[in-house]
């Protein structure tokens, strides 16, 4: 493994052989629970300055098991094949000795000198003095500042037979771009030359100053991020949050820059916490992991007492019995019931929300209310099924892995082909629990059929299916996957914009808010969307999201959202337009009208369309909530 850092925070294993920079990441660039296998920008100051190192968080082999950050979630262990979660640590606010840290590799290997232009790795170009890459040419001295290019592979070209996974990235191979066409010297000795000639990428060049070379061979980076820009370069499997490299792997790679969005895309899996397991003893037992360690050894009454020894807070308040039933229920579970897709997870959530729930007891994770649809305004009651408040939710969002260059978003969120996140043998994944509240709603599944059966609204729909059968072509899904239907994009648009209008209306940030889509099957169709608070900490408790699903605030939320979508800045670029977005997945929607904070959405901002909510001049009745 090459050079190591540990970042601010808890979880490198004890006795790993790791290096502690004096410095810690910003504040603003706290390394998440979903930054395994990210490059991320290190900066702290040394007596010769500030210094700038670049980073990777490295995998689950290298991090400590806390007891006290773990948790359980029995549906998402038994779906994702774990036996607990844990938590990120929190970071440190001091620079105490004492403090602990989040393991890290260097990356990229590859630095340019600051001073000379030498490119060169460590020990061979640069030695490393006080955590800081320094040059060793003579009279030097100059800073390594971390190269910015990398490589990673497209896991889109996988065979379907393949056991290869994606992940893979590399620095940059310099010395074959200095020689392109030519055959390489023997010992390069590169520069990252600033020609002058433009401020753009054709104005710097790889030389070659070797013996062989004498500074005779270059190549300018124009054009490097073109897709064939290294067509004969293939991946090498490298993995170095990993710490190895997968062999056989021969895909294309791509260029992109150190610290580009397409260098990282999380695989999350999610659940919410439903009865029975919403109930506070389950939640609290949980977190005990020497009970369900010793629970092969032990029987249930030793287990029930040392349950009792070590959570107070449940002694008095239940029985032995209830205790036993719940370290059965959270051990052995419901495993032949248990969801095994996100699919089936989400029907048992709706189930759960539209039964709605007072909570199991005082202090329960699950609390929602059904409310009547018939207090709504008479305009609009007729276009919604359901209505609920719910005042306690708990949801877990678990990261599984990771991919490069194009997202995993797609298909069954609980088994979708991504990066691991250690080599073997780890039964554990990092997650974090998130508390809040939300509002649950449904439009009329009869409703939405009829309006789905519109000639306006088939014709429409064909322009996302087209674009969704170009995708699928371009290998980015899986061939049986299905573009989503007009009425998913129906509940999803109007969830964007009744989510901005909700932000302005109960004072939370729009960032904190989240969507979570419910689309029934052609046999039992529903379509429904939980808008619910998605940050950790007290934003999440404020009450102000859940009080907006009584009748009456209801019915003027959404009046202000249909007279909000009738208009958009970018108008009459944007109603007009037949695909906009990643892939022409979008039709009418943009920045100023129905995109949210990409974390928000359940899709990264696809499969929107104002004009099925408001219509378009020439086509009223492509409107959802017209009178026609």
């Amino acid at each position: 493994m090459s050079s190591s850092y540990q970042s601010r925070g808890r979880g490198p294993k004890r006795g790993a052989k790791q290096q502690r920079p004096t410095g810690k990441l910003a504040r603003n660039q706290a390394v998440s629970v979903f930054g395994i296998g990210s490059i991320y920008e290190l900066r702290f100051a040394t007596k010769r300055g500030q210094v700038l190192n670049s980073v990777m968080i490295a995998g689950l082999d290298n991090w400590e098991e806390d007891p006290d950050l773990t948790f359980r979630e029995p549906v998402l262990e038994r779906a994702l094949g774990v036996n607990r979660f844990q938590t990120p640590p929190a970071a440190a606010d001091d620079d105490s000795s004492d403090a602990a840290f989040i393991p890290s590799v260097r990356f990229p290997e590859w630095m340019v000198c600051s001073k000379c232009d030498r490119l060169g790795k460590i020990p061979f170009e640069f030695s490393e003095e006080q955590y800081q890459p320094t040059c060793r040419a003579n009279n030097c001295r100059g800073n390594g500042v971390p190269a910015r290019l990398v490589t990673a592979c497209f896991h889109s070209e996988l065979d379907s037979g393949s056991d290869l996974q994606p992940g893979h990235i590399d620095d940059f191979p310099w010395a074959m771009w200095a020689h392109r066409g030519q055959r390489s010297c023997e010992k390069p000795q590169l520069k990252l030359l600033n020609t002058g000639g433009s401020a753009g990428l054709s104005g710097l060049e790889v030389r070659c100053f070797s013996k062989d070379c004498n500074g005779q061979v270059s190549n300018s980076l124009a054009g490097v991020f073109g897709e064939d820009a290294l067509e004969r370069f293939t991946c090498k499997g490298n993995r170095p949050w990993l710490g190895d490299k997968e062999e056989g792997c021969k895909r294309k790679v791509r260029v992109l820059m150190r610290g580009a969005s397409n260098s990282y895309f999380p695989a999350v899996a999610s659940a919410l916490s439903i009865p029975p397991y919403s109930s506070f003893l389950l939640n609290r037992l949980g977190k005990v992991s020497i009970i369900f360690q010793s629970y092969e050894s032990l029987d249930l009454s030793a287990l029930v007492t040392l349950a009792k020894s070590g959570l107070a807070g449940i002694r008095d308040k239940y029985t032995d019995e209830q205790i036993g039933d719940a370290i059965v229920h959270l051990a052995e579970g419901e495993s032949n019931n248990a969801p095994r897709t996100e699919d089936e997870q989400k029907q048992a959530e709706r189930l759960a929300l539209t039964q709605g729930s007072s909570g199991q007891d005082d202090k329960s994770e699950f609390e929602a209310g059904v409310l009547p649809v018939d207090e709504l305004d008479v305009e609009i009651s007729s276009h919604f099924d359901c209505l609920v408040k719910a005042d306690r939710l708990r949801e877990v969002r678990v990261l599984r892995g990771f991919s490069r260059v194009s997202s995993v978003r797609g298909g069954n969120a609980y088994a979708t082909v991504c990066a691991p996140l250690s080599r073997s043998g780890i039964d554990w994944l990092p997650a974090i629990e998130i508390r809040g509240e939300g509002v649950y709603f449904e439009l009329n599944s009869d409703a939405v059929e009829q309006w789905a059966r519109r000639d306006s609204v088939v014709e429409r729909h064909r322009t996302v299916e087209k674009n969704w059968q170009l995708r699928i072509e371009q290998g980015k899904g899986g061939d049986d996957e299905e573009a989503p239907s007009s009425g998913f994009v129906l509940v999803h648009t109007f969830c964007h914009l009744l989510m901005n209008e909700l932000a302005l209306e109960c004072g939370y940030s729009s960032a904190s808010l989240r969507e979570r889509i419910y689309v029934g099957t052609p046999e039992d169709p529903y379509h429904g969307a939980l808008i619910y608070t998605a940050m950790p900490g007290a934003d999440g408790t404020l009450g102000g999201l859940a009080s907006q699903a009584w009748p009456e605030n209801f019915s003027s939320v959404v009046r202000r959202t249909l007279e909000s979508a009738q208009w958009c800045s970018s108008d009459p670029l944007c109603i007009d337009s037949e695909g906009q977005g990643a892939d022409a997945l979008n039709q009418a929607a943009c920045h100023a009208c129905c995109l949210v904070s990409e974390t928000s959405c359940e899709t990264g901002n696809l499969f929107l369309d104002r004009a099925l909510i408001c219509g378009t001049d020439d086509k009223p009745d492509l409107s959802f909530f017209s009178r026609d």
